[in-house]
């Protein structure tokens, strides 16, 4: 039987877990803490960000070239 790896405890069938680093958690076991945001367009997901004040920047023209010229 499969034991939880923090509490040693074997788990039952209707527990609560946690999948997260290849293994399985007691949900008590564990904290959830959210570290970042899904960016969408509409209903359209574009990908993941880290932090909202990091995910936003003023685009430097050095590092970016407009194909259209």
């Amino acid at each position: 039987m499969k034991r939880c790896p923090e509490c040693k405890e074997t788990f039952r069938w209707n527990d609560d877990v946690i999948h997260a680093d290849d293994n399985f958690y007691h949900k008590d076991c564990v904290q959830m803490i959210p570290t970042g945001y899904v960016a969408y367009i509409g209903d359209h997901c574009i990908g993941e960000v880290d932090y909202e004040d990091t995910a936003c920047f003023i685009l430097d023209t050095d590092e970016y070239e407009d194909e259209s010229e």
